[in-house]
C-alpha cells in the first residue's frame, strides 16, 4: 500500500514498513538534531535515532492524538532516548545495549563480550542475515564504519542503511533476550 501523509500514522498501526519508511525520510534531520542536542556525538545521536524509531514502531498503538501532534510526541521519544542513552555512556554500567554489545571498540569484537553465549547467538544471527544486511552489519559494528560511508559505497540512502540496521537490532535484541532459543 501507498503511504500518503495523510495515512502513515494508521499504516504504522498496521505495521506497514513503508510507512516506517515515510516517517524516517520525513524526521530523521529533526530527530537527529534533538538527539544531538543532548548527545554532542554524530554518532550516538545516529544510534540514539534508530533507536527512537523502534521505539515509535514498538509504541504507535499509544500515540492517541491526531497527525498534528505526532511531531511533538516523536521528538519528546527522541529527546527521552537521549537522554537515557546520555546516562548509559556516563555510567558505563556492565548492562550494555546491543549497540554497546556489537559495536567495535577494539582489536576484536569478542573482546567486548563478558558472555559468550551471547557472541555465539549474535554471530550465528548475523550470519543467517541476507548478504546485504549482512555486510552493513559487519561494516557497522566490525570495523566502526559511519552510515554515511557504508551509504555511499552500497550506493543506497542512508535511510535504508539505519533502516535495515534497526531491523537487525530487533531482531538480534529478541534473540538475546530469548537466550538464542
Amino acid at each position: 500500500m501507498i503511504v500518503y501523509k495523510d495515512n502513515y500514522i494508521n499504516e504504522l498501526r498496521l505495521k506497514n514498513i513503508d510507512a516506517l519508511n515515510y516517517i524516517v525520510d520525513t524526521y530523521s534531520n529533526i530527530l537527529f538534531k534533538v538527539a544531538y542536542s543532548v548527545l554532542n556525538n554524530r554518532e550516538y545521536s545516529e544510534e540514539c535515532i534508530n533507536d527512537v524509531f523502534m521505539e515509535i514502531w514498538n509504541n504507535i498503538d499509544k500515540f492517541k492524538s491526531d497527525e498534528e501532534k505526532f511531531k511533538n510526541w516523536i521528538c519528546t521519544i527522541a529527546k527521552y532516548t537521549a537522554i537515557d542513552m546520555l546516562r548509559k555512556i556516563k555510567k558505563h554500567d556492565n548492562n550494555l545495549s546491543i549497540d554497546e554489545k556489537i559495536e567495535y571498540k577494539g582489536d576484536s569484537i569478542e573482546s567486548n563480550f563478558e558472555n559468550s553465549n551471547d557472541l555465539l547467538i549474535i554471530r550465528n544471527e548475523i550470519n543467517s542475515m541476507n548478504t546485504r544486511d549482512k555486510e552493513i552489519f559487519i561494516r557497522r559494528f566490525y570495523y566502526g564504519e559511519k552510515i554515511k560511508e557504508i551509504s555511499k559505497s552500497l550506493g543506497i540512502s542512508e535511510n535504508a542503511v539505519n533502516i535495515r540496521i534497526l531491523r537487525g537490532r530487533k531482531m538480534l535484541s529478541e534473540r538475546l533476550e530469548k537466550g538464542g532459543v
